[in-house]
């Protein structure tokens, strides 16, 4: 039961991640021109409040994630243990991934001129840091995958989670 709870919370996190980051591609003109200075057209309001909406869900679905990957690993033995432990750490360094590559992204944006001091952030540049940050969700999405799978399968055993 646990690892499909987890298998849920995966597809859920990828959902959810996946999405806020569609709707800030989408929305990069506005938000761009938003940033200059200019109105925020209706596409950029719909945009900001669907990240908004999905930044709650994307709390409230990473804790519980934490909280059952916790369980599994306390009730959990072998391999049901190592699904528990993964997803609860990878919720943990998720975050941390997202600050890295987006100083990353910045960085290699600010070298490569696609960030200009003077003008701030293109709409381009916005959307290849969103995309880049794609793979950043797939990732956490695979490993909390990987070990709701890794429960699942203990659970078909019956040998505990």
């Amino acid at each position: 039961m646990l690892g499909m709870l987890l298998l849920i919370g995966a597809a859920l996190i990828l959902l959810i991640r996946g999405g806020s980051n569609l709707a800030g591609i989408i929305g990069a003109e506005e938000q761009v021109a938003a940033d200059a200075g200019g109105d925020l057209g209706a596409v950029g309001l719909g945009t900001g409040l669907i990240s908004i909406l999905l930044s709650i869900a994307n709390f409230v679905v990473s804790l519980a994630v934490l909280v059952i990957g916790v369980i599994t690993a306390i009730m959990g033995r072998g391999r049901a243990r190592l699904g528990g432990i993964l997803a609860a750490v990878i919720i943990v360094l998720a975050p941390i991934l997202f600050f890295i590559g987006t100083f990353l992204m910045g960085m290699i944006g600010g070298i490569t001129g696609m960030i200009d001091p003077n003008v701030g952030v293109t709409a381009g540049a916005l959307r290849v840091i969103l995309g880049v940050d794609l793979l950043r969700v797939l990732f956490v999405a695979a490993m909390i995958g990987l070990g709701g799978w890794f429960a699942r399968s203990t659970a078909q055993k019956n040998l505990s989670a």
